[in-house]
């Protein structure tokens, strides 16, 4: 029952692409607390768990911009920002069948 209840209302940290210790900034530059000594983590049968969703989804969104502006960086292709649609000399981010990410000129 206990468990039931801790998989329904956590999200299981195996998922998780980030480091407990690493610090991520959300939209606004501010930091995210670190899940690493967090009061809302929580172990159960061996699995980490985090109990705050709102603050695991941030973290997920901040960690993938922060992957793809390391990426654009290294491309040197300029992303499109939020809401524009001209997407002429901006990177389009796509999976190539080896799992590596492509700019959409190949690089």
């Amino acid at each position: 029952m206990i468990a039931g209840a801790v998989r329904q209302a956590g999200r299981s940290m195996s998922d998780k692409k980030w480091k407990s210790a690493e610090e991520l900034l959300d939209a606004e530059g501010k930091k995210i607390r670190l899940c690493k000594g967090c009061e809302f983590l929580l172990q159960r049968d061996n699995k980490d768990y985090c109990l705050d969703s709102p603050c695991y989804e941030k973290k997920e969104r901040a960690w993938t911009v922060q992957y793809l502006s390391q990426a654009t960086l290294l491309c040197g292709t300029p992303v499109l920002e939020e809401g524009k649609e001209d997407y002429n000399g901006h990177t389009r981010f796509d999976w190539g069948n080896e799992g590596r990410l492509y700019a959409e000129d190949g690089r």
